[in-house]
């Protein structure tokens, strides 16, 4: 419900719309096996698996490609994630930390936007960790090994959906091994570990067989360690875990020079009203929670509870999930990366509220119930100020909702290639026209810093191409700067005159991209 009221507002981006395609134009990606005569996508790139990708090939055969059909089922996947989250805490915690757990993370603004935009992408990697972890228990507690297949069946299932989520399996991994070494000796018999094998090789089999094929190309090309930028890395999961780090990125912030439109509508006038009430928060208050769990460790030990050794597990793979992230150079600086780690936080929190009100009668539930108050209703005005904002100012110009009218007019121009020259919407016109519309990729070589004879030789075919229409961000909107002024200066170098045939303003009224065209005298 509450990442509904986005759904509206905000334009697709287009790492959003990355999975689309392995549904349009699969025959564009990185790598596909062949069946029968059929190109069945297997990987987007060497790190991202087509899983997302055949979910919704069936899914756009029953309805329209657009906004709300595209985040709804991400949407239901991280509704999905939360109820086997409680299910989770409630069989190794109880019903007081199941309770706490659920609305912890049903309520933490950025587990909610992540979930719902799913640009990482982001949701199947919650799915198949809380899912895992669930039925891993499942297996603990009954010995039934189709828990166990099922367990590791998304474990390899998360890896195909996108490799990085071997820092999650890194992370659970360690955890156990640190802190329930006996229990897993135990349980390491040659059968079950065979079922797990084969279930875990079962779901990462597309990422297994382009590895075998490209010799480690996933690893090769993405696995590097570097200790440069820890301390801003560790800022930014700070940043993300109080909830603040996707204002400017994803809504715009407010613009002196701008004024902002009236609110219209009961939603925006009530949001404008209770961020005003309540001095515009822009962080909630995760981080003392998880210091208020730390605090009670002593108690919980003392009491003898289980919540000390749940509480280790869910730090130790907390901190190393983080570092792998961190110790790659490329990765573990944004909010996409920092939410895998979701929801070893709030689990942390949730067993250690959960058990202290089991075990300590009213003064217990009374910390739970404070707990939950504070940091829930934190995260929900964290929340109304990311939809204020939006409501006020807009989507930022990935996110503009510009892109709707864009694609609109698109439709109406008769052309035989369609070529954005700028990065952030390729994706998205893919996916709103179904693959129909004649796209073509023209951000390379166009964002280099200076062409050389055979880039300007590739520009030039596009020019000599007829009815071809370029998309460019206005000068004030550009991802790569230069980009329009290297496509003129070839064009003027070749003797062609541009027409403008419109510009494309937002919701807002700001103009955002151009389309145009080249004529040759």
């Amino acid at each position: 419900m509450l990442g509904s009221a986005f759904l509206p507002h905000l334009g697709i981006q287009t790492d959003e719309a990355l999975f689309i395609a392995g549904v349009y134009q699969a025959d564009t990606v990185y790598y596909k096996i062949h069946i029968l005569g059929h190109s069945i996508p297997m990987m987007i790139s060497s790190y991202n698996g087509t899983l997302k990708s055949l979910l919704y090939a069936g899914l756009f055969r029953i309805f329209t490609p657009s906004a709300v059909s595209t985040r709804l089922p991400v949407q239901l996947m991280g509704a999905l994630t939360v109820w086997l989250f409680f299910l989770l805490l409630r069989r190794i915690s109880g019903r007081w930390s199941a309770a706490a757990g659920a609305l912890l993370l049903a309520t933490d603004t950025i587990f909610i936007l992540t979930d719902t935009f799913d640009w990482g992408p982001v949701a199947i990697q919650h799915l198949m960790l809380v899912g895992a972890m669930l039925s891993l228990y499942r297996y603990y507690e009954t010995g039934k090994l189709t828990d166990l297949f099922w367990g590791f069946l998304m474990l390899g299932l998360g890896m195909w959906d996108k490799a990085l989520f071997i820092w999650s399996l890194t992370g659970i991994a360690i955890a156990a091994l640190a802190t329930f070494p006996r229990t897993l000796i135990r349980l390491a018999r040659p059968k079950p570990v065979g079922v797990a094998l084969l279930a875990f090789l079962l779901g990462a089999l597309p990422l297994v067989k382009f590895n075998w094929r490209t010799k480690g190309e996933t690893f090769r090309s993405n696995a590097a360690w570097s200790t440069a930028n820890l301390w801003p890395k560790l800022l930014m999961a700070k940043g993300t875990a109080q909830g603040a780090f996707l204002f400017g990125y994803m809504v715009r912030e407010d613009d002196p020079a701008e004024t902002p439109p009236a609110p219209v509508d009961l939603p925006a006038k009530a949001a404008e009203h209770l961020s005003g009430w309540f001095g515009h928060p822009r962080t909630n208050l995760m981080l003392p929670a998880l210091a208020g769990a730390l605090l009670l460790t002593p108690l919980l030990l003392r009491a003898r509870t289980r919540a000390p050794r749940t509480m280790l597990f869910a730090a130790v793979a907390l901190v190393v999930t983080w570092l792998a992230m961190a110790l790659n150079p490329n990765t573990g600086g944004s909010v996409h990366h920092i939410v895998l780690l979701w929801p070893l936080p709030h689990l942390l929190v949730a067993v250690a509220f959960g058990e202290a009100a089991q075990k300590f009668g009213r003064p217990g539930k009374a910390a739970l119930a404070t707990m939950l108050a504070l940091v829930v209703g934190s995260n929900l005005l964290v929340t109304n100020e990311y939809y204020r904002m939006l409501r006020r100012n807009g989507g930022s110009v990935i996110w503009s909702d510009a892109v709707y009218p864009l694609s609109d007019f698109l439709r109406r121009v008769p052309s035989t290639q369609v070529m954005p020259i700028d990065w952030g919407f390729f994706d998205s016109l893919r996916l709103l026209n179904a693959g129909k519309l004649p796209l073509r990729g023209g951000v390379d070589p166009l964002n280099k810093p200076v062409l050389n004879a055979h880039d300007r030789e590739n520009v030039r075919k596009w020019l000599d191409t007829s009815d071809t229409i370029f998309i460019d961000h206005t000068r004030a909107t550009e991802q790569f700067p230069g980009v329009s002024e290297h496509l003129q200066e070839v064009a003027q170098a070749a003797g062609f005159r541009r027409e403008s045939l419109g510009v494309i303003p937002d919701g807002h009224g700001r103009a955002i991209y151009e389309v145009f065209r080249y004529i040759h005298p």
